[in-house]
C-alpha cells in the first residue's frame, strides 16, 4: 500500500512539474512613452514596472546575451527602485544584468544592482550584484547574476547604486525564474491522489 501511495503521488507531482522559466524580454513593448508614461505592462506572466523600458541590441553595446532586447531602467524619470511583480508566485534563480555603457561612456551608469524579493509586501530575501572589480574600477561585461533565492517571492524591486549623482542606469537582458504552484493547486494533487487510490481499490476488489 506505501508503494501505490507514493507511486500514485509521483504521478501526480509529475504532471504538475514546473520548469525555469528564461525570460528575455526580445518581444516586450514599452509602455513608457507619451500618455502611458509609468504605466506597468504585463509580459510573460510579469507585471513590469512603466519605467522599464525596452532598448535594442545595436553596436553601441556589447551583444546581448539572450534575445535581441533588454530592459534599460528609466533612472532619470523612474526613481530609486524598479519592480517586476509576477502573477502568480516564483523562485528567482537567476539574471543576466549588465552597466549601461554607451561607446565606452560610464557617465549613466549604475556600478551594482541589489534586488530584494517580497512575498506579500514583505521583504524576505535580497541579492547584490557588483558591476566593479576587486580594485573598484568599472569592468563592463553582461554579469550572469547566479545567486538567487530559496524562497518563493511574488515581487522583485531593482535597486541600482550610483557611482554618483543619477548615475544609476543598467540593463537586465534575462530573467531565470520557478514559477511555484499554488495551495489550490496542491490541494488538486491531494484530491487527485485519494482518486487514484480509490481506482486502485476498487480494481483489486473487482479481482
Amino acid at each position: 500500500m506505501q508503494r501505490l501511495i507514493l507511486a500514485a503521488l509521483a504521478a501526480l507531482l509529475s504532471s504538475a512539474s514546473v520548469h525555469a522559466q528564461l525570460i528575455t524580454f526580445s518581444d516586450f513593448v514599452s509602455p513608457n512613452t507619451g500618455s502611458t508614461m509609468g504605466q506597468p505592462a504585463t509580459y510573460q506572466g510579469l507585471e513590469i514596472d512603466g519605467f522599464f523600458s525596452a532598448v535594442q541590441a545595436s553596436a553601441d553595446y556589447v551583444p546581448f546575451p539572450s534575445g535581441t532586447q533588454a530592459l534599460e531602467n528609466n533612472f532619470y524619470w523612474g526613481g530609486d527602485t524598479q519592480t517586476l511583480r509576477g502573477l502568480k508566485p516564483f523562485i528567482f534563480e537567476s539574471a543576466e544584468l549588465a552597466p549601461l555603457v554607451i561607446d565606452n561612456y560610464w557617465g549613466f551608469s549604475a556600478q551594482g544592482v541589489t534586488i530584494d524579493g517580497y512575498r506579500h509586501g514583505v521583504k524576505i530575501a535580497t541579492v547584490t550584484y557588483s558591476f566593479v572589480n576587486a580594485s573598484g574600477d568599472p569592468n563592463f561585461h553582461w554579469y550572469y547574476a547566479s545567486a538567487g533565492f530559496d524562497q518563493v517571492v511574488d515581487t522583485l524591486a531593482f535597486q541600482p547604486r550610483a557611482f554618483s549623482g543619477e548615475s544609476e542606469a543598467y540593463l537586465l537582458d534575462a530573467l531565470n525564474i520557478q514559477p511555484v504552484p499554488e495551495p489550490e493547486t496542491w490541494a488538486l494533487l491531494g484530491v487527485g491522489a485519494v482518486a487514484v487510490l480509490a481506482r486502485q481499490r476498487q480494481r483489486k476488489t473487482a479481482r
